[in-house]
């Protein structure tokens, strides 16, 4: 029974990294579908205040299918839903200042894309904030269909998840590849046999054989003797 338990936890241990390894691909597309849907959104035609709470880079990209929030006033980017589909991605000027007026310089960027379930976007330019704090961001261009997302690596948080359940994985996969090979091995085993009675000093006790009885018993009187009768014969 304990062979056949340890094959068959061996075997569950392997189902269960199989089982990780399918959970993580499916908690990698959730989790990049809910980091690009927490960046902050500008809309085409209007300027939007963003606030940076953190020392950071962070990267601009033309998002061409998505949706974004009614922020209010007169832009008429507010609250929309947007797919250009396989269109040429537009061209667009971005303009970010600081509270106090001053003009950040935005690097040009085209490294980075995502296409998740709701959104797909790519890269154009990247700015370092240095000072946390409140900026605005204008977006122009000749089209309206698509608006700016600001984020970080929409990949940090599937990178830690992807790690994590790698890592799983290989644990799950090591434990049941060694129950099964014990279990395996236990199972092949020849049966050993009981050993040989032994003396207290490890050798061979030696019992000795009873003594041999003929019938009718022989006498030792001298020849010529008169024999006595036999007795009779045993019961």
């Amino acid at each position: 029974m304990a062979r056949k338990g340890l094959v068959w936890a061996g075997a569950g241990a392997v189902v269960g990294a199989l089982a990780v390894g399918g959970l993580s691909l499916v908690l990698t597309g959730v989790t990049r579908n809910a980091t690009v849907e927490g960046f902050a959104r500008a809309p085409v035609g209007c300027t939007t205040t963003l606030d940076f709470d953190t020392a950071a880079v962070f990267t601009f990209f033309v998002e061409t299918r998505g949706r974004t929030d009614d922020l209010g006033g007169d832009c008429a980017g507010n609250g929309i839903t947007y797919d250009r589909g396989d269109d040429d991605p537009p061209r667009v000027e971005l303009t970010l200042v600081r509270d106090d007026g001053g003009q950040m310089a935005l690097d040009d960027h085209d490294g980075t894309a995502y296409d998740t379930t709701d959104f797909a976007g790519t890269s154009v330019a990247q700015v370092t904030i240095d000072e946390p704090g409140t900026y605005r961001l204008t977006v122009a261009s000749d089209d309206t269909d698509f608006a700016i997302a600001v984020g970080r690596d929409p990949d940090a948080d599937v990178l830690l998840v992807q790690a994590f359940g790698a890592a799983l994985a290989v644990l799950f996969a090591a434990l049941g590849v060694v129950l099964l090979l014990v279990g395996l091995r236990t199972a092949g085993a020849p049966p050993t046999e009981p050993p040989s009675p032994a003396s207290a000093g490890g050798m061979p006790t030696w019992v000795p054989p009873p003594p041999a009885t003929t019938w009718p018993p022989t006498s030792s009187l001298p020849p010529g003797s008169p024999l006595p009768p036999p007795p009779p014969p045993p019961g």
